[in-house]
C-alpha cells in the first residue's frame, strides 16, 4: 500500500501529522462556510448543511488524491462559490416561506451547480482548453478574489449578528449588545491576519484556533458563565450541531425543491460554474508557481471534474484543488497522496462517529475565521497590489470590487472583463502594426540585375513603398496603416507613389473592419494612380479581404503574390518598363561578358566546344537539392528561380538567376550536394559545362581554364 502511495514507510508520521492538521484547519473553514450558507431562515439546518461540506471534503480529497496527476494535491469546497450559493439561498428565503421547500430547493441548487461545473471541467479536459486561462486578463482575477473577499466579510456579519454589512445597518452593529457579537470576532481576524502575515509556520492557525477557543471559554468562565448559558445565548454552535451526520438528499432535493426559483437563478448558476473553472486553473497555476513544478493543467481539469460530480451527487459545492493546503502539505510531508487521503478520512470519521464536539465551537471563532478570509483577500488585493501593479491595473481591481458590492458579483465579474477588453483595444491600438518601412531605393528584390538597372532602381526607388507588417490587425491599427500611406501620397515634396507592398508574414489575422480599412486604402491608391500589391497572405487573410469587397479583377497589378520578394520584383519590373530598361533582361548577354572574360572571339569559341547547349521549359528543374554537384551552367536566355525546399513540405525562393549567370559552382567546386533547387520561370537557354569537360578544359586550354576559375 505505501509503496503505490509513493511513500517510504519512513515517512508515514509526517504524511500523518500533515493530514490531520490540514483537516483541522479546514473543519473550521467548512463549518463557517456551512454558517453562511445555511443562515437566517436556514439555521436550523446547519447540522444537514455541515454535513454536506464535509462529504464534500471527503470525497474530493480521496478522488483528487488518487486520480491528479501531482502527489499530494489537497481538494475541498471552495468559498468562492458558497459565497455565490449565499447569495442565492438569500433570494430563496425572499421567495419561499415554508423552511423545508427553501431548504430541498437550495439543496438542489447545490447539486445542479456541482453537477454542471464538474461536466464543464470534464468538457475543458476532454478540449485541452485549460491553457486558455492564461488569457483572463490579472486585474481581472485580483477584483474577483477581491471582490470573493468583500462577500465573504458581509456575510461572516450576518453569521454572527443575524444583520446584513450594509450601509443602512451601520449604525445598528454599533449597539452595545451587536457590537459585542463582531468586535472580538474582528479582532481575533486582525490578529491572526497580522500573525499569518509576519510568520510563516504551519502550526500558526491550529494554534491560533486553540488559543482563541481556550480564551473563549477562559473568560466566559470567569465571569460565571456555563457552556449551557453560552449555547442559550447563541454563543456555540449547540443543538444547530447534535445531528450533524450525511445522508443522500438527492431525491428528497428534487421532489421538494421549487423549480421555478430554481429557473429565477440560472445566471447565477452559470456564474457558479464560469467563477469555479477561473478560480480552479488559477489555484493550479498558483500550485505551478509554489512548487516550482511543472503541473499538467488538463489532467488537474478532468481530477476535478470526476471530483465534482461524484460530490455533488451527495449535495456538496463546487470545489477543485486548494492552492493554500497543498502549498502546506508540501512544506510538511513529502510529496505523496497519502496526505489527502487522511485528511478524507478525518471528514469520514466525523460523518461515522459523529460530531458532539461541535456542539461546543464558539460562534465568535468561526466568524472570527470567516473574518479572517475575506481580510486576507482585500489583503493581498488593496494592500499588496498598491505596491505591485500599475496604478491602470489597481483601479480596475478597484472598480470590480465597487460592482461587486454595489451592484453583484456577477455584474463585477462582467464590468471587470469588459473594461480590461477595451483597455486592451486602446493599449494594443497604440502598437505600430508596421515593423519595417523601406523604399525601392534601400530594399531590392533578389533578382541579378546589370548595372544599368540597378542605378535607375536607386534613382526612382522612392516610387516603391514596401511596408512589413506585424500581429493581429483589427479596425484601429489597420487605421493607423490608412493614415501612414495618405500622408505619403499627400507629400508634394516627394516622387509620387507607384507602388505599395504589404508584407503579411508576420500578420496572425485580421477582423472584418480591418479588412474593410485595406479596401479603403486599394481605393484610395487607385484614386492617386498607385498600385497595391499584398505578399505573403494566408488563405484566411485572402479570403477575409476579398469578401470584404478586395478588388483582384479590375486592377492591373495582382491582389496577392506568395512571397516579399514576388512583390518587390514585380514592381521593379514595371518601374524598369516604364523606362524602356526591361530589355536588357531578355539579351543574350553570356556570348559578351565571355568575351570580356576571355579577351577574344577566338577563345569564346574555343569554349563552346566543350559547353552543351540545353532549353528548358517554364517549371522545369535545372538543378534539384541534395543532387551530387557534377557539372556547372551558364544561362544564355531567360530566367531561373533559386528554391529552398524545407523539411515541412514547404518552399522558399533564395533569389532570381538572369541571363549571363553561373549556376552551381558551390557544389562543383566543393564538391558537395546541390543546396537549393534552381527552376526555370520562363523558357530558357543554358550551356551545360561537365566535371570531366573541365578537366580536359584545363589540359588543353589551361588559360581559358584559369579565366572560368577566376570568374
Amino acid at each position: 500500500m505505501l509503496k503505490r502511495l509513493n511513500l517510504p514507510s519512513n515517512l508515514l508520521l509526517p504524511a500523518l501529522i500533515a493530514g490531520v492538521v490540514i483537516a483541522v484547519i479546514d473543519l473550521f473553514i467548512e463549518i463557517s462556510m456551512a454558517a453562511l450558507l445555511f443562515s437566517g431562515p436556514l439555521t436550523a439546518y446547519l447540522a444537514p448543511g455541515i454535513g454536506l461540506l464535509l462529504f464534500g471534503g471527503l470525497v474530493m480529497n480521496i478522488v483528487i488524491s488518487l486520480t491528479s496527476p501531482t502527489r499530494g494535491m489537497i481538494a475541498f469546497p471552495q468559498e468562492s462559490t458558497v459565497v455565490i450559493l449565499a447569495l442565492i439561498a438569500s433570494s430563496i428565503y425572499l421567495s419561499t416561506s415554508v423552511p423545508e421547500e427553501a431548504f430541498a430547493t437550495l439543496v438542489a441548487v447545490i447539486i445542479l451547480s456541482t453537477l454542471l461545473t464538474g461536466s464543464a471541467f470534464l468538457v475543458l479536459w476532454r478540449l485541452k482548453w485549460s491553457r486558455l486561462v492564461r488569457f483572463v486578463p490579472y486585474p481581472v482575477i485580483g477584483g474577483f478574489l477581491a471582490g470573493t473577499g468583500l462577500l465573504i466579510l458581509q456575510g461572516s456579519f450576518s453569521v454572527l449578528t443575524g444583520l446584513p454589512l450594509t450601509m443602512a445597518d451601520l449604525p445598528a452593529l454599533f449597539q452595545p449588545d451587536i457590537l459585542a457579537l463582531w468586535l472580538p470576532a474582528l479582532l481575533f481576524a486582525v490578529l491572526l491576519l497580522v500573525a499569518s502575515r509576519r510568520f510563516d509556520h504551519p502550526l500558526l492557525i491550529p494554534l491560533f484556533l486553540l488559543a482563541g477557543i481556550v480564551l473563549f471559554f477562559a473568560w466566559y468562565a470567569f465571569g460565571g458563565i456555563s457552556p449551557a448559558e453560552l449555547t442559550d445565548r447563541s454563543l456555540l454552535l449547540g443543538s444547530h450541531t447534535a445531528d450533524v451526520a450525511w445522508r443522500p438528499y438527492l431525491l428528497d432535493a428534487l421532489r421538494g425543491a421549487d423549480w421555478s426559483v430554481i429557473l429565477e437563478q440560472a445566471l447565477q448558476i452559470g456564474a457558479i460554474v464560469i467563477v469555479s473553472v477561473l478560480a480552479m486553473l488559477f489555484n493550479t497555476s498558483g500550485i505551478e508557481s509554489t512548487l516550482r513544478d511543472e503541473i499538467d493543467l488538463d489532467g488537474e481539469m478532468g481530477a476535478a471534474g470526476i471530483a465534482n460530480l461524484l460530490a455533488g451527487l451527495g449535495g456538496s459545492p463546487a470545489g477543485f484543488q486548494a492552492l493554500s493546503y497543498t502549498a502546506l502539505g508540501r512544506r510538511m510531508a513529502p510529496p505523496t497522496r497519502l496526505v489527502g487521503i487522511i485528511a478524507a478520512l478525518f471528514f469520514g470519521l466525523f460523518l461515522v462517529l459523529g460530531t458532539t464536539i461541535l456542539a461546543y465551537f464558539p460562534v465568535v471563532i468561526i466568524g472570527g475565521v470567516l473574518i479572517y478570509l475575506g481580510l486576507s483577500f482585500l489583503a493581498d488585493w488593496l494592500y499588496d497590489a498598491w505596491f505591485t501593479l500599475p496604478r491602470s491595473d489597481y483601479a480596475l481591481v478597484l472598480l470590480i470590487l465597487v460592482v461587486i458590492g454595489w451592484v453583484g458579483f456577477l455584474e463585477g465579474v462582467a464590468a471587470g472583463i469588459g473594461i480590461a477588453l477595451l483597455l486592451f483595444v486602446y493599449n494594443y491600438s497604440r502598437i505600430n502594426i508596421i515593423k519595417h518601412a523601406f523604399t525601392g531605393a534601400t530594399y531590392r528584390s533578389s533578382v541579378d540585375r546589370p548595372a544599368p538597372q540597378r542605378e535607375h532602381l536607386r534613382r526612382v526607388g522612392e516610387q516603391l513603398l514596401i511596408l512589413q507588417l506585424q500581429g493581429y490587425i483589427f479596425f484601429g491599427t489597420a487605421y493607423q496603416l490608412l493614415r501612414v500611406v495618405r500622408r505619403r501620397t499627400s507629400r508634394s515634396e516627394a516622387p509620387p507613389l507607384r507602388f505599395l507592398v504589404l508584407d503579411f508574414r508576420m500578420v496572425n489575422g485580421l477582423d472584418a473592419s480591418a479588412a474593410s480599412s485595406f479596401v479603403r486604402l486599394q481605393a484610395h491608391l487607385e484614386e492617386t494612380g498607385a498600385r497595391l500589391v499584398c505578399a505573403s497572405t494566408t488563405p484566411t487573410v485572402e479570403e477575409g479581404l476579398v469578401r470584404a469587397g478586395f478588388d483582384c479583377e479590375g486592377v492591373a497589378a495582382p491582389c496577392f503574390v506568395p512571397s516579399l520578394d514576388d512583390g518587390v520584383e514585380y514592381c521593379e519590373n514595371h518601374l524598369l518598363q516604364d523606362a524602356g530598361l526591361a530589355a536588357l533582361e531578355q539579351e543574350h548577354r553570356l556570348e559578351g561578358r565571355l568575351e570580356r572574360l576571355l579577351e577574344a572571339p577566338s577563345r569564346v569559341a574555343l569554349l563552346f566546344e566543350y559547353l552543351q547547349r540545353l532549353e528548358l521549359a517554364e517549371r522545369e528543374y535545372l538543378l534539384r537539392q541534395g543532387d551530387p554537384a557534377e557539372d556547372l551552367y551558364f544561362v544564355d536566355a531567360g530566367m531561373f528561380a533559386v528554391i529552398l525546399e524545407l523539411d515541412s513540405g514547404r518552399s522558399s525562393r533564395l533569389g532570381t538567376i538572369q541571363p549571363g549567370t553561373v549556376v552551381g559552382e558551390i557544389g562543383f567546386y566543393l564538391g558537395r550536394p546541390r543546396t537549393a533547387s534552381v527552376v526555370a520561370i520562363r523558357p530558357s537557354i543554358v550551356y551545360r559545362l561537365s566535371s570531366s569537360a573541365f578537366r580536359r578544359l584545363e589540359v588543353d586550354h589551361p588559360q581559358i581554364a584559369a579565366a572560368l576559375h577566376q570568374w
